[in-house]
């Protein structure tokens, strides 16, 4: 998932990024900025995702 866009990020993000971490093919795609990193900082919920630097890092095998 492309994140590099997201300038807002609350409890429903967060809810959602959850939902679909059961998916182990989900990556989040940096880097991230500021709201969902404080979010997933805040919540301490950083270790429920695979982060990847940039898109390219996520979409390689």
């Amino acid at each position: 998932m492309d994140c590099t866009g997201i300038t807002f990020a609350d409890l429903t993000l967060l809810h959602t990024l959850i939902t679909a971490a059961a998916s182990p093919d989900l990556i989040l795609a940096g880097p991230l900025p500021h709201s969902p990193t404080a979010l997933l900082d805040g919540t301490q919920t950083n270790d429920l995702f695979t982060v990847a630097a940039t898109l390219d890092d996520a979409l390689r095998p």
